[in-house]
């Protein structure tokens, strides 16, 4: 028995040395790329794993091993419900947005813009900032547009209604001087803006 304590005990502590080094390399990542839903999902989902395994020790510890089935389960359903409670695209955004400014790193605006609505209002704030480029301005004015334009297009029933683009839509149309003159243009049903010497294209189902 004390044996077997011991081993889960260096088990656990093995387990969150990987879990330490997969945050560090996620940092990395988010530093020199920035913020991803793949890369929040990863953070939320290490957390979780360590929540689970540092409570198996506590089990190990007071000899409670029926509990086990009930702990991994409730990690489960923590992970789930943080999936949920999480706002993923706003946090996305606001942690981009926090990059460039401590970091004066570039904005992937073409990422950006396949977020969900949840993004809207972030976005909207960064477009009456002073932080950004020329270009990123414009990008960012474009998808703003697009998303007016979208709103406005699309007919909506009330048993469609959703919070994230009842917020996105208020806050549209309370800043319409950041976007009402953006000249929107299609071809082959595809939407997009003309920026300098390229087009910034708009329509992408991934926004649902």
């Amino acid at each position: 028995r004390v044996v077997f304590s011991v081993l889960t005990g260096l088990l656990t502590a093995f387990i969150g040395v990987i879990l330490t080094s997969s945050m560090q390399r996620l940092a990395l990542y988010e530093a020199a790329y920035g913020f991803t839903r793949l890369r929040t999902y990863s953070h939320l989902c290490i957390i979780w794993i360590g929540i689970l395994f540092l409570v198996v020790l506590l089990l190990e510890i007071f000899q409670q091993h029926r509990y086990f089935t009930l702990a991994t389960a409730g990690a489960i359903a923590g992970f789930v419900l943080t999936m949920n409670a999480v706002n993923v695209d706003g946090f996305i955004t606001q942690k981009n947005i926090q990059r460039l400014v401590d970091e004066e790193a570039g904005l992937d605006t073409h990422y950006l813009k396949t977020l969900s609505y949840d993004a809207i209002p972030d976005l909207v704030t960064l477009a009456e900032d002073s932080i950004l480029s020329a270009r990123e301005e414009a990008e960012i004015k474009a998808i703003l547009a697009c998303r007016a334009f979208e709103l406005e297009d699309t007919e909506r029933k009330w048993q469609s209604f959703m919070v994230p683009t009842a917020q996105a839509n208020r806050a549209l149309k309370r800043n319409p001087q950041l976007w009402s003159d953006v000249e929107l243009e299609e071809e082959h049903h595809s939407w997009f803006v003309d920026i300098e010497d390229s087009r910034f294209y708009c329509g992408y189902s991934t926004w649902d």
